[in-house]
């Protein structure tokens, strides 16, 4: 499903940028592993003409560090054979500031009590369901709010992730769905990145198309 965005407020703590540009994601995760495979057909789904202001990225799930627990967005140029990524060896992430924002916002999904055990579901759309009511719910929130940052926020995001495991997310697969589907609601409603453009793809290569702000520091 393909819809258009209205172009929201934006948030005090960034400047909304004049440029936008378009970003493919491929989701990788998987419940505490040490490694992620990287077929031909996933890099094939984020390689973009160097031409256009269209950019690639993995979006590798990396929990087996409890001092370095979250999404970390890795550009297509830096992948340059398929194969397995070890956790323990993965490439520089980005230090584009959009896919950070993305990242700290899955972040506060994670970190929100209640809200996994809310609008984790075994069919995939019934998440995307689950994330809108819940937001309803929450005194009519569009975004979730940010989670203060502290120092043991890492940690924090490994042991809640162990919490769930334990609990509610007992099916990798479905689990993968779920962090795709919140990234996904956080690159097409958050209105700092003032989305122009989005896709999920349930079936097919990449997972995510959007056309986002590119943030940019105060």
């Amino acid at each position: 499903m393909i819809e258009m965005t209205d172009d929201p407020e934006p948030n005090c703590s960034v400047v909304r940028s004049q440029n936008q540009f378009l970003v493919l994601i491929e989701v990788k995760s998987a419940a505490t592993t040490t490694s992620i495979a990287v077929s031909e057909r996933d890099l094939e789904g984020i390689t973009v003409d160097g031409d256009s202001n269209a950019e690639g990225y993995l979006a590798v799930l990396k929990d087996n560090d409890a001092f370095d627990c979250g999404f970390r967005f890795i550009e297509r140029d830096r992948v340059m054979l398929p194969g397995t990524l070890m956790m323990s060896e993965l490439p520089s992430t980005t230090t584009n500031k959009s896919l950070i924002h993305i990242g700290r916002r899955w972040e506060d999904w994670i970190l929100r009590p209640g809200a996994i055990e809310t609008i984790y579901a075994d069919e995939h759309a019934e998440i995307m369901a689950n994330i809108t009511h819940f937001l309803r719910t929450q005194r009519g929130e569009r975004v979730l709010k940010p989670v203060p940052n502290h120092p043991n926020r890492f940690s924090d995001i490994h042991n809640r992730l162990k919490q769930l495991r334990r609990s509610v997310l007992n099916d990798p697969k479905k689990e993968g769905f779920l962090h795709q589907s919140i990234l996904y609601h956080i690159i097409s409603t958050d209105p700092e990145l003032a989305c122009t453009f989005h896709f999920q793809n349930r079936v097919g290569i990449p997972d995510i198309i959007a056309r986002i702000n590119q943030l940019e520091l105060c």
